[in-house]
């Protein structure tokens, strides 16, 4: 699980830096472990509200609970969603990652995602200006508000 929820965040990051939009439309939260997506871990966890999880169950299912792998449970234009570009990150990062165990991508997230602070065993919330300001973007708050309007449309269709 670590694994998958590392690489949900760094394509969501990587997104960020290339389009200053997110894939997922998730609020960031810095754990011990690294930066996550919130709802997207837990839904992965089974941790989500009754609404989220049958919205999820619909489309997913746990192939492997133990390795948390999924397949697609229904067939439907809702996953032809994704842009050739989200799709594109998608596979660069899982490639680029493949051959790390999880805990070396924490690792490599500790290292390489300066916008991660340690917890120390809570979570603190993470917010988009702090990912933009790591990657080095020249108007944080332009990508922000472009983040907002993104993220807005998203739950008005959601």
């Amino acid at each position: 699980m670590i694994k998958t929820v590392k690489l949900a965040y760094l394509s969501d990051r990587k997104f960020l830096e290339l389009y200053d939009r997110p894939i997922l439309n998730d609020d960031l939260y810095c754990l011990d472990h690294g930066p996550i997506d919130s709802m997207t871990l837990n839904l992965i966890k089974g941790d989500a509200s009754n609404e989220n999880k049958k919205l999820w169950s619909e489309y997913l299912t746990a192939v492997d609970p133990e390795t948390y792998a999924f397949g697609i449970a229904k067939n439907d234009i809702y996953f032809d969603e994704l842009s050739e570009a989200e799709e594109a990150v998608l596979k660069d990062l899982a490639q680029e990652f493949r051959t790390m165990k999880p805990f070396e991508l924490v690792d490599w997230v500790h290292a390489n995602c300066r916008e991660w602070s340690s917890p120390k065993g809570t979570s603190v919330p993470l917010t988009y200006a702090d990912v933009f300001k790591a990657l080095g973007k020249k108007k944080p708050e332009k990508s922000v508000e472009h983040v907002d309007k993104t993220r807005a449309r998203f739950q008005a269709t959601a």
